[in-house]
């Protein structure tokens, strides 16, 4: 671009650095000058000068003048321009360390050495967003080429992790963990292995400084727990948290990425087995810490103020280090599951515990809420785990061989926990703890039902414990070992909650989680079991106040679709089964309750249904004398046809609108026989009746959708 017209002007009115015969000057001066224009606001004078920047990354001494101006800036140079050059030097490194293509320049290894010899001092930066950025620049090389080619970096790093200022060593650690995340992200089969010797080389020395680190943060609470209530207590110095947690972080990737079988290393098992303790003795120092401030609150003076702060700053502290343990649990679980040999019975034990006494706000996202996300899925993975299914005695082993020492320790304590009171505990307090809906969701429900109940639809189980709780008692229910104490917990606790009577919403909320968990816990093989849930469930929905017996009805048509798009049922025509034919026609009812979380679950129900026998298509019945005229899942679409388009017409939303929409056209298809010769199923007036409400909501729709081509899309389908 340079090398045609009048050069550039700059925002200070200097001609820009780029020559008018193509010729690149860098140097400091001109560097600063474009850095400068870079950070412009307006395009017009921005845009040149980050052209300028780009090419003057294939230029030599580019990286290099980029370290000077961060290094030693000159006068009016400020933290801006200097966070722009390293992220300069980042990108440059980036795309021009090594040579991509043939012809394409490279950074010569003569400055390659030089960036190497200035980076390594600057690792220890103070200023966070320039020391992440140097950081990330430092481990990008240390990737690209690997650790070999830069052999003073991993014994610089390793010397600031042991500094007795516990900031300077989280900055040493920060530091570390970040190239050695890198390092572990490296695939070939060479890197693969040096990585497991790097793994070899620092995973002793980690865990001592987590240790330490750890140690003197749970040395904490004692004093201030004990301390005089108007004194401050000194903690162990700031950034000792940052030091355990980076440390924990560190850990896990050479757990994860280090070992080829991690169950084979003393190290490694040793290290997964001070994670369980970590998380447990973090999360009892955290809650005692809590706990003592809620029952004696501190005087209002200074010291006392003081000493509360730094109270809830430690146990803060302590609840961090119990989640990176927890994450760093499941995480090696799912990837080495062997690696927990040692400590399954005591991992079960720990979640166990915390289900079942850790206080949490449902749906505020809290730490707390967090953490046991995490435990349960710990828990769920470990009683599931196929790994250690695969060690039980008459298991089958397709090649013959037995099973490891570690899968067999690992059975066994699964076996024992699923065998004693401890299963029945966890699924007890998931279904009165969990499953219910928390304040703040419910409150988020009253709101905006439509909304609401269209995310939850969709939502996952990672961010709520309610949905991870369902995976986890569905999981529970399907392990042979474990069904039949995992249905007696529900039941037993479906029985409290309903023994303990509807007077309130609270009641009816926990008699709510309670029915979400039978209908999990009985598969469509239980078609008796699944009858008598609903049936009981109806009459709960008549006896509960009429301020809250929706979230009952919600709940029934909630169960009704789950249970009827199962495979097994779908599978089979229903009027072979009579006994749940008539839950059509009740969800058909639901559809049309005048409170919209209930009818948009029973939409969402019939959505789920039909989606569901599209996939799986009926068999048909052996004798075709003895079929009804039409099937269920017809007769249902006929029903549910007129109040589904009512219902797209009064959603608020566009999405929920387009759904619905959707749904009608799928209905629409469904009511009508598929040959000819069966349209004698209905009566003619009937159908008659049906085609004259869809055209007349046709116009309505087409109305209605105020020109949104989504909207029009779905109706021209109807």
């Amino acid at each position: 671009r340079s090398s045609r017209g009048a050069p550039r002007v700059g925002a200070s009115g200097a001609p820009c650095v780029l020559h008018m015969n193509g010729s690149l000057a860098v140097n400091k001066h001109n560097l600063l000058e474009a850095l400068r224009g870079a950070l412009s606001a307006d395009a017009a004078v921005r845009v040149p000068y980050e052209a300028a920047l780009a090419a003057w990354e294939a230029a030599p001494g580019y990286a290099t003048a980029l370290l000077s101006v961060y290094e030693s800036p000159p006068a009016g140079c400020g933290g801006a321009e200097r966070l722009l050059a390293v992220l300069c030097l980042k990108a440059a490194v980036g795309r021009r360390w090594n040579e991509r293509r043939s012809g394409e320049p490279a950074i010569s290894d003569a400055e390659k050495a030089e960036v190497r010899a200035r980076l390594l001092p600057a690792t220890d930066e103070r200023e966070p967003a320039l020391a992440s950025q140097l950081v990330l620049t430092a481990a990008t090389i240390a990737r690209l080429e690997g650790l070999a080619a830069w052999p003073a970096l991993l014994p610089a790093l390793t010397a600031s992790c042991t500094r007795p200022a516990p900031l300077d060593a989280a900055r040493g650690l920060s530091a570390l963990y970040r190239v050695v995340k890198l390092q572990a992200s490296r695939r070939l089969l060479a890197h693969r292995k040096a990585f497991f010797a790097l793994s070899e080389q620092l995973h002793a020395p980690l865990a001592s400084l987590r240790t330490s680190h750890a140690r003197a943060l749970l040395g904490r609470v004692q004093p201030l727990l004990g301390g005089p209530a108007d004194q401050p207590i000194a903690g162990s110095g700031a950034g000792g948290e940052a030091c355990a947690l980076l440390a924990i972080k560190t850990e896990r990737q050479l757990l994860l990425h280090g070992y080829a079988r991690a169950h084979a290393s003393q190290a490694a098992l040793a290290s997964v087995r001070d994670f369980v303790e970590l998380a447990a003795a973090a999360s009892s120092a955290e809650l005692a810490l809590r706990r003592a401030l809620d029952a004696c609150p501190l005087a209002p003076t200074a010291g006392a103020a003081a000493a509360t702060a730094d109270a809830l700053l430690t146990a803060d502290a302590l609840l961090k280090v119990a989640l990176v343990a927890a994450k760093s649990l499941v995480e090696v679980q799912e990837v080495q599951p062997l690696a927990l040999a040692s400590c399954v019975g005591r991992a079960l034990a720990v979640a166990a515990s915390e289900l079942g006494s850790r206080p949490f706000s449902a749906g505020s996202a809290d730490g707390s809420e967090k953490l046991l996300v995490r435990l349960t899925t710990l828990l769920r993975n470990v009683v599931c785990c196929a790994s250690y299914a695969a060690a039980a005695p008459g298991a089958h082993r397709p090649h013959g061989r037995p099973p490891a020492p570690e899968a067999v320790a690992c059975e066994v304590a699964v076996r024992s926990f699923v065998l004693s009171s401890g299963l029945a505990s966890v699924v007890h307090s998931l279904v009165t703890r969990a499953l219910p809906l928390g304040e703040a969701e419910l409150l988020e429900y009253v709101d905006d039902p439509e909304a609401w109940v269209w995310e939850e639809a969709a939502s996952r189980e990672g961010a709520s414990l309610r949905r991870c709780a369902e995976r986890c008692v569905s999981s529970l229910a399907e392990q042979a070992a474990a069904r039949a104490a995992v249905q007696a917990a529900v039941h037993a606790a479906a029985n409290e909650a309903a023994a303990a009577g509807l007077a309130s919403c609270e009641a009816v909320l926990r008699l709510d989680g309670c029915y979400a968990a039978l209908a999990m816990v009985h598969g469509p093989a239980e078609a008796d079991s699944l009858c008598a849930v609903v049936s009981a469930l109806q009459t709960h929905c008549s006896a509960a106040p009429p301020d809250s017996a929706h979230l009952l009805r919600r709940r029934a048509a909630s169960l009704l679709g789950h249970s009827l798009s199962a495979p097994e049922l779908v599978r089979t025509s229903a009027h072979e089964q009579a006994s749940i034919e008539g839950w059509y026609t009740l969800l058909g009812m639901l559809l049309q309750d005048p409170h919209p979380g209930v009818s948009l679950t029973a939409a969402i129900a019939i959505r789920r249904l039909i989606e569901a026998s599209d996939a799986v298509p009926r068999t048909p019945p052996l004798d075709e004398s003895c079929a009804p005229a039409a099937p269920p899942l017809r007769r249902l679409a006929r029903v549910t046809l007129v109040p589904v388009l009512r219902l797209a017409l009064s959603a608020r939303e566009v999405q929920s609108r387009w759904r619905l929409i959707a749904l009608a056209a799928r209905l629409i298809s469904r009511a009508s026989p598929p040959r000819a010769a069966e349209a004698a199923d209905e009566d003619d007036s009937a159908c008659a009746d049906r085609a004259a409400a869809v055209a007349g909501w046709l116009r309505a729709a087409w109305s209605a959708s105020d020109g949104q081509q989504l909207l029009q899309e779905a109706v021209l389908d109807c």
